[in-house]
């Protein structure tokens, strides 16, 4: 699912509906920007309300961002321009994402561990160890800590071996800490 349903109230307590659409693209397609397009029509025709589309691009390509689908056909004119980030756009930024407050600045700098120690496990498993380690000293709420963990361990894979080192190397630090995670 990648839509989401949204109710909130506007500033005057008016009830609004916001619908979001979120698309994840890990690679180049040459069809991004004409699903997004459809995707954003169909929830639209389903709900008959606005859409905000929105895209994350977590590929590693310097040059490939789309943001709009277009087309002008015997004077019609059809076009969907959507808002996107791209992840490896914050390389370089990792001591800021380590000290945000922000729970989205986890989630991109587990994709940019991730990338980078594509080829080194080891270096994964020190990483994923101080992202985990990270989110108990950021105060984050309980439901916050275990939904970003459970993020987490399926961004920043690790072989069995390392897989089990990493949860009782885990299990060790909340004791120490005691915290009840």
């Amino acid at each position: 699912y990648v839509d989401k349903l949204v109710r909130v109230w506007a500033h005057d307590a008016e009830e609004q509906w916001v619908l979001v659409h979120v698309e994840v693209q890990s690679q180049q397609d040459a069809d991004f920007a004409e699903r997004m397009y459809i995707y954003s029509n169909r929830i639209y025709d389903r709900y008959g309300r606005p859409v905000a589309s929105l895209a994350v691009f977590t590929d590693e390509s310097q040059h490939w961002q789309p943001d709009r689908f277009e087309y002008v056909l015997w004077g019609c004119h059809v076009l969907l321009e959507f808002p996107s980030v791209k992840l490896i756009q914050y390389r370089g930024q990792e001591q800021a994402l380590e000290n945000s407050g922000n729970p989205f600045a986890v989630v991109v700098l587990a994709h940019l561990r991730t990338v980078a120690s594509r080829k080194n496990v080891d270096l994964r498993l020190q990483w994923k160890l101080e992202l985990c380690r990270s989110l108990f000293r950021r105060g984050y709420a309980r439901q916050e800590v275990i939904d970003l963990l459970r993020f987490i361990d399926w961004v920043m894979t690790l072989p069995k071996e390392l897989d089990n080192q990493f949860w009782i190397t885990l299990q060790h630090f909340e004791e120490v800490k005691t915290m009840p995670y």
